[in-house]
This record gives structure tokens, C-alpha cells and sequence, in this order.
């Protein structure tokens, strides 16, 4: 398969996920990702298409708003090497469909790990909560969530 073909069935196999996704209450913001934002954090998915292969790795984490960090951290649980992980796709739309379909089955065997990291908010005690509710008291640093904005595609 060379260059063009590869990504065109990435392209085609991103358009299906999107569809899929959404029912999970992903959006796609920027080529490569997806995200589900909530009050205290956005939740992502990321595709890498390897360079050596039509193939995926898919990426899932969280970011809080008011992070300072500069670019998004890939915190949260990697398709490398788990079981079903051989996310390749070829020029057929049967292969790219089921590249598809399994990408959005393992996100969402993932979504235990949201839940835990967002139930591990609500039992913050109350001054980490507190601080991690700080981007929309008065003390916001617009530009940590500018920033935050600006690298997951949203806008708030």
C-alpha cells in the first residue's frame, strides 16, 4: 500500500469511528482526536498511525482544564500490546469498517478507567477539589485554559 492509499484509509477509517464514538459522547476536535469534555476535565481518545504500517495505536486520557502542561499528556491506558490491539486496516472497506469497529470496542473497554478517574475526582477531599475547580472560580488562568482549549480542538 503506499503513501496515499494509506492515508486515505485512515481518513475513511476516522470517519467511521466518528460515527462510533459518538455514542460513547466523543467528538472529534482535531484530526487525530476525540474528546468528551466534562465540568473538571476532558477525557480523550488519541489514533498515531504507525509510519511503518496501516495500522493504529490508540491512546486514552484525561486532562484538566486549567493544566498547564504544554502539550497533551498520553496519561491514560495505551492499545500497545493488549489482546485485539492489531488495529490495521487495507484499501477495503470491509478491513477499514472493522479497523473501525475494533478501535471503538477497546475504547470503550476503556471506559472503566474514565469512570475511575472521574470518580477519583468526586472523592477529592475537599481542598483538591476545590483547586481543581478552580478554572472556573474568579482565579482562572485563562491562559492554561486557552492553551488546553487550543491543543484538544475545543472551545468553550
Amino acid at each position: 500500500m503506499d503513501i496515499s492509499e494509506k492515508r486515505s484509509g485512515a481518513g475513511k477509517v476516522k470517519r467511521r469511528l466518528d460515527r462510533q464514538l459518538s455514542g460513547l459522547g466523543f467528538k472529534r476536535t482535531k484530526p487525530t482526536f476525540w474528546t468528551r469534555p466534562n465540568a473538571l476535565t476532558i477525557e480523550f481518545v488519541h489514533l498515531h498511525l504507525y509510519t511503518f504500517a496501516a495500522s493504529f495505536r490508540v491512546h486514552c486520557g484525561t486532562r484538566t482544564w486549567d493544566d498547564p502542561f504544554e502539550a497533551i499528556a498520553l496519561n491514560g491506558p495505551s492499545s500497545d500490546g493488549a489482546p485485539g490491539s492489531g488495529f490495521s486496516f487495507d484499501t477495503s472497506e470491509s478491513s477499514q469498517q472493522e479497523c473501525a469497529e475494533l478501535i471503538s470496542a477497546y475504547v470503550h473497554s476503556q471506559e472503566l478507567w474514565f469512570i475511575d478517574q472521574r470518580g477519583q475526582l468526586d472523592g477529592a477531599q475537599s481542598g483538591a477539589r476545590a483547586a481543581l475547580e478552580q478554572p472556573f472560580s474568579a482565579k482562572v488562568s485563562q491562559e492554561n485554559q486557552a492553551r488546553t482549549e487550543i491543543l484538544l480542538g475545543l472551545k468553550r
